[in-house]
């Protein structure tokens, strides 16, 4: 799901890459296969930009003003909302992510390691209902995988470009 995706830690990992491309395997208990998606990301003016090309395109766009998601051909649409507090807690703490606000993201997650790698432990009750640690590899983060309480995982590999 794109919108744990993009969970990362900016602090003693440096200013993420503000632009590439992304590949990301989504593992789910009981399927043989994970799902594989690829596409470009961007961070410009605190806004994060998650253009899905690979299976299918879509963008996810992470602002101060809160998360949406654009299917071709439609409308944007706000995906996180009151309505679904670990949506809205999730979009929180990835605005933090974008804006580099760690003292938000340490208000959420315990952090274990230092350097090129880091184990973040979610504090949040909520947040612990869907994930149970989130590991970041590099300086920017190159890989960051994501462990989920019910057995999923999901692992993003990062890869710097040009921006467009």
């Amino acid at each position: 799901m794109a919108l744990l995706s993009a969970l990362a830690l900016g602090a003693a990992l440096a200013t993420p890459a503000p632009c590439g491309t992304f590949s990301q395997e989504k593992s789910l208990a009981g399927l043989a296969k994970p799902f594989v998606s690829e596409g470009r990301y961007q961070l410009k003016d605190g806004e994060l930009s998650w253009h899905t090309l690979k299976p299918f395109e879509s963008t996810l766009q992470i602002s101060k003003a809160g998360l949406y998601q654009q299917l071709p051909g439609q409308a944007r649409q706000q995906i996180a909302s009151g309505d679904n507090p670990l949506a809205a807690s999730l979009a929180e703490l990835l605005g933090a992510v974008v804006r580099g606000d760690t003292a938000a993201l340490k208000a959420h997650f315990s952090v274990e390691g230092e350097g090129a790698q880091q184990t973040l432990v979610p504090k949040d009750a909520l947040l612990q209902k869907a994930i149970s640690r989130i590991v970041i590899d590099g300086e920017p983060p190159r890989a960051i995988r994501l462990d989920e309480h019910q057995g999923g995982q999901t692992l993003i590999t990062l890869q710097p470009g040009q921006c467009q």
